[in-house]
């Protein structure tokens, strides 16, 4: 099963559960109501009245249902306990985050092998190895290029890795070549230095800023690592941390809904780096970078 059909699989499951407990506890709340327990005639109730009711705890139901099994599934996908405890690159600056999500995958490939991929991913670059149609349905402008280029063979501490068309940047906080690098956005550092950038295609200049959905404060890191194993193979393992600083309201909507965006991008761009280290790439269709590229 293909990552957005895992997902489809496993939202619609948690709906059809959803809705067989909001029945459930309306059977239950009848047994109670004829047994005395519960004294609140619900048969006076209107109908309109008792379908909001029903629907609102479907709801609740679904998202803790959801937020209970689905997204912790997601959250870890591939990964062992071993993986996810082990010192990670980023381990200075990442220790007290409130949101970590892993993910990994087995690739029959040599670790130098994989690199070539990896160390391509960012706009303006190879792109991000994943589902271009749902991202530029947002106006993202994602392209990727299923080929190994000499001029995005290299990446260094510092850089600024674009993200989309519209100006959105990670830093490159730590890399090893061959083996891993570290993103990293942090809204309280001073990017006013970043500059601007011209996007042919649109005609558009726009300025250089973190990816940060909006946050203004806190951070997040994006770990991209390959732990090389015998016989010429490899495990290609993601980490993504972040302890954004928002409203209580704010933190269960980034935990909640920003996961499930994050999961399905990762998961799918290590299928992804997976098909094209292992000699897969010609199953993947380019999309064309726009001319002019950015200034």
């Amino acid at each position: 099963m293909g990552t957005f059909g895992n997902y489809f699989f496993f939202g619609i499951m948690t709906i059809v559960a959803s809705v067989l407990l909001v029945y459930l506890i309306k059977y239950g709340l009848r047994k109670l109501v004829l047994k005395g327990t519960i004294k609140t005639d619900f048969s006076s109730w209107s109908r309109r009245r008792k379908r909001t009711l029903s629907i609102l705890l479907g709801f609740v139901i679904y998202l803790v249902l959801y937020n209970g099994v689905c997204v912790p599934y997601h959250n870890n996908w591939g990964s062992t306990k071993e993986e996810r405890l082990k010192e990670w690159p980023d381990e200075d600056f990442a220790k007290d985050a409130k949101y970590i999500g892993f993910h990994a995958i087995d690739i029959d490939a040599p670790a130098s092998e994989v690199w070539k991929w990896l160390v391509q991913v960012g706009g303006y670059r190879a792109g991000w190895y994943t589902a271009t149609f749902s991202e530029n349905l947002f106006g993202m402008g994602i392209y990727n290029k299923y080929e190994i280029r000499p001029e995005w063979q290299s990446m260094e501490k510092g850089q600024l890795l674009l993200y989309n068309q519209i100006g959105n940047c990670t830093v490159i906080e730590d890399v090893e070549p061959g083996k891993y690098f570290v993103q990293r956005v942090d809204p309280s550092v001073d990017y006013s230095d970043w500059g601007t950038a011209l996007y042919a295609s649109t005609g558009k200049t726009v300025p250089l800023t973190p990816c940060n959905l909006g946050v203004e404060k806190g951070w997040s890191t994006w770990v991209l690592y390959i732990d090389e194993l015998p016989n010429g193979k490899c495990r290609l393992l993601s980490r993504s941390a972040n302890d954004w600083d928002t409203s209580i309201l704010g933190s269960f909507a980034l935990n909640t809904f920003l996961p499930i965006a994050h999961n399905l991008m990762d998961i799918e761009m290590l299928k992804q780096i997976k098909d094209c280290a292992e000699g897969n790439a010609s199953k993947y269709e380019n999309t064309p970078l726009p001319e002019g590229g950015i200034h």
